[in-house]
């Protein structure tokens, strides 16, 4: 069952029976779903009487882009690289390349520009697969999965796990959420109509939290799925876990914003939506210095790097703010190693690409 969902190609939620072989005797009932970034698997077999269920999570690898490190989009202007910044594995740049610059008194300080492949960015653009966004947006605008099971939050427990062969449970409140002491994973999606926050008293597992603005505390520690439409702050020395993701969808009117503050890290992917690509100095990622992401990071407008991506970054341009100015297209001792994950990494699927589906979590629910 678990081998039909990922043979088939990226769709919303879908459910079905199949007759294994034909014969009326072996069958299994598969249930697929967006889950954040990735997508969540289940399948009950039933044999003669006796049934099985496994439940696993899944993500996409690009074969044609394995190696990729940096893809920055072509506005006219050159990349320039400032301190310790560094630029591992395949790049697609601008026409007018990569260049070494001279920002609050530092100077580039390695060998090579580049300890990788040069293409031109103009070639071809890798977008998310657009059912993504839509999925999640629609939660945003307060549109469910008609198979969901809604509750008030107020009436969850405070230690619960559910499974994915059940229905999604949501739980939601109008008022803003404080998820302090409670111990819940599974197929749950929490959703505040104001903010959410996390305390590291609590414990996560695979949870799915929607709301305008969410932080998570200083010394969190998770495995979790966001999704917001104005920001989204992960605190200091907060660790979350493979496969999480945060998804933020801006709106004509304002810029959605995410910070991963220093000391902080993420394993999975970020996927930052813009309704607009107007030139603004807002941020849309903020991946301060001392912080780390292993995975995919995607930002359709500005992302100042300051960090360590150990994966892939796709974006419109970088920003750099220092205290004498805002300069475009500048990385300060941000470092980009796509040689530090593994070449069939799995993160989401892009459109127009073949993509390869891999398992990356069963999960015990």
């Amino acid at each position: 069952g678990v081998a039909l969902a990922m043979s088939s190609n990226y769709e919303i939620s879908h459910s079905s029976w199949f007759d294994l072989f034909n014969d009326g005797s072996d069958s299994v009932y598969v249930i697929t779903k967006p889950w954040g970034a990735f997508k969540s698997v289940s399948s009950r077999a039933k044999s003669k009487g006796t049934s099985y269920h496994k439940s696993c999570i899944i993500g996409y690898s690009c074969p044609s882009h394995a190696n990729l490190a940096l893809w920055l989009s072509d506005n006219n202007r050159k990349l320039q690289l400032d301190g310790t910044a560094l630029l591992k594995g395949n790049v697609f740049l601008p026409i007018k390349g990569v260049d070494r610059a001279y920002v609050e008194g530092k100077n580039y300080h390695r060998d090579q520009l580049v300890y990788g492949s040069k293409f031109l960015s103009t070639e071809k653009k890798l977008v998310p697969e657009k059912a993504i966004k839509a999925h999640w947006e629609s939660y945003l605008d307060g549109y469910f999965d008609p198979f969901d099971s809604v509750i008030e939050f107020e009436n969850i427990p405070m230690s619960l796990s559910h499974s994915f062969s059940k229905k999604t449970l949501v739980a939601l409140s109008n008022s803003p959420i404080k998820i302090d002491n409670y111990q819940l994973d599974g197929n749950i999606i929490i959703i505040s109509k104001n903010n959410i926050s996390v305390s590291a008293a609590s414990s996560l597992d695979q949870v799915m939290l929607i709301a305008p603005r969410i932080v998570f505390e200083e010394n969190t520690t998770a495995r979790v799925h966001t999704v917001t439409s104005d920001s989204l702050i992960l605190r200091s020395n907060s660790k979350l876990l493979y496969p999480s993701s945060f998804i933020s969808i801006g709106s004509t009117e304002k810029e959605a914003y995410c910070k991963i503050s220093s000391g902080a890290q993420l394993f999975g992917a970020i996927l930052s939506f813009s309704e607009s690509l107007r030139k603004t100095n807002r941020l849309s990622v903020e991946i301060e210095d001392g912080s780390s992401i292993k995975g995919l990071v995607y930002a359709e407008n500005n992302l100042e790097l300051g960090g360590l991506v150990e994966g892939s970054v796709i974006c419109n341009r970088f920003l750099l703010s220092t205290p004498s100015g805002i300069y475009e297209n500048h990385i300060l001792n941000g470092q980009i190693d796509r040689s530090k994950i593994v070449t069939d990494f799995a993160t989401v699927p892009f459109e127009n690409e073949q993509s390869t589906s891999k398992i990356i979590s069963w999960l015990k629910y």
